[in-house]
């Protein structure tokens, strides 16, 4: 009965022994089974990490250059209101100076024309001074018109005599008029 009670608790032993093994045995399966869907898991959470964190760079990337592109534009525009801008100053300048320019030219012309109607007037004021219309028939040419193809100061000096200024024409005109006076003085005295 020992014997058989011995036999009998080792052989219990034995299976237990088995059954703990079988146990340990799935056990093990089941936690490389579970070790395994961690890993694929984490290889899984891992590849959307990557495909978000592509993403977002894609994104990021885009938003960038969507960006680089609005900045160009806009300094591109910019550019193009200067520019514009600085078109309308420019002709605005321009027609001014004109406009400045017929001004002087005009004015000049006045003084001229005045220069000249008081010349007539001293020729019906003093007579014997009619020849002094002749002469400034001879010599005077608009104010402006060159001689050599120079304007005004930069005038070449030609015999033929030019005015480019009213001043220059009515220091001469007076000149003029002084020696015509003189030698109708002259005249008379000889008499």
């Amino acid at each position: 009965m020992l014997a058989e009670q011995q036999a009998h608790e080792a052989r219990l032993r034995s299976e237990r022994e088995a059954a703990e093994a079988e146990l340990r045995k799935q056990r093990e399966a089941e936690e490389a089974r579970l070790a395994e869907q961690r890993a694929e898991l984490v290889r899984q959470q891992a590849a959307i990490d990557a495909a978000n964190a592509e993403r977002e760079r894609i994104e990021r990337e885009a938003t960038r250059a969507a960006e680089a592109r609005a900045w160009a534009e806009q300094q591109a525009r910019e550019m193009e209101a200067r520019v514009e801008a600085q078109r309308i100053a420019d002709e605005q300048a321009a027609e001014a100076e004109r406009r400045e320019r017929e001004a002087a030219a005009e004015a000049e012309r006045a003084a001229l024309e005045a220069e000249v109607a008081r010349l007539h007037a001293l020729h019906f004021a003093n007579d014997g001074l009619g020849m002094l219309e002749d002469v400034m028939n001879e010599i005077v040419r608009p104010i402006g018109q060159e001689c050599c193809g120079r304007p005004g100061s930069a005038c070449c000096g030609c015999p033929e005599p030019v005015f480019h200024t009213v001043d220059s024409l009515a220091t001469e005109l007076n000149k003029w008029r002084n020696e015509l006076i003189q030698r109708r003085a002259e005249q008379k005295e000889a008499a």
